[in-house]
């Protein structure tokens, strides 16, 4: 067994024991809530950025859920962002936003924390929450990611870029075959124009228009790829699009 291969296992251990889950209970017994968090909305990530710290999402049913509600996805979230410090084993930062998610007919199926470099200075990174919906009508299939920007503000988090969509993927068909299908896909980067002392967001944007016809067969029609790319700046609050 090689050194190299060692330290390897060793870091995985270190990475899972930061997120499993007596690591997230026990964060959520320093929090002012007595409800129970939902585990499969609850994503937690080492920061690459900086070792040392943990990123934390606590997702709670609003209170007045009833189990109901709860097993069919209708309802709305609170949540709590945080920032761990493993280290100094504390919280270092933290936002909680009632009502922040809601699911219905579109369900939240599941959130993931996004760790890419969202450099929004030269001195500041955010990081990203993105959060996942499927719908539940079979001849209107959907599926909707959506992603916000969270900046680190002494105790707190900064919200500069709430719930902007990364893919839209719906259509309506007949069931069987005939339909028509939109797949829009978003990606972001780093602008070196600024506003409001935060770099601009280039957003490129790729829609692709599917077309079914039924005949004595099913012919799928996948129209060329339309794509556009535009600017988010920061307008002191959120980002907008220019």
């Amino acid at each position: 067994m090689t050194k190299n291969f060692i330290i390897l296992v060793l870091l995985k251990i270190t990475l899972f024991a930061q997120c499993s889950s007596s690591f997230l209970h026990n964060i959520s017994l320093s929090l002012p809530e007595t409800r129970d968090y939902v585990e499969a909305l609850s994503p937690c990530k080492q920061w690459p950025y900086n070792n040392d710290l943990t990123i934390v999402v606590l997702t709670y049913p609003q209170v007045g859920t009833t189990a109901e509600n709860l097993e069919n996805g209708l309802l709305d979230y609170d949540v709590y962002t945080l920032v761990y410090n493993t280290k100094k084993d504390k919280i270092v930062q933290k936002l909680y936003e009632k009502g922040r998610y809601s699911s219905d007919a579109v369900v939240l199926e599941s959130m993931t924390i996004d760790t890419a470099r969202y450099d929004l200075t030269k001195t500041q990174r955010a990081f990203g929450i993105s959060a996942h919906y499927i719908g539940s009508s079979h001849v209107n299939p959907m599926e909707i990611h959506e992603l916000s920007l969270y900046l680190p503000q002494d105790k707190s988090l900064l919200p500069v870029l709430k719930d902007y969509p990364t893919l839209h993927n719906g259509g309506e068909w007949d069931g069987m075959c005939a339909g028509e299908f939109e797949l829009v896909t978003s990606s972001l980067s780093l602008s070196s124009s600024e506003h409001h002392g935060l770099f601009d967001l280039t957003v490129y944007q790729k829609n692709i228009f599917t077309q079914v016809l039924q005949k004595e067969t099913c012919i799928e029609t996948v129209h060329k790829p339309q794509k556009t790319r535009f600017i988010l700046v920061y307008d002191g609050t959120h980002y907008q699009e220019k």
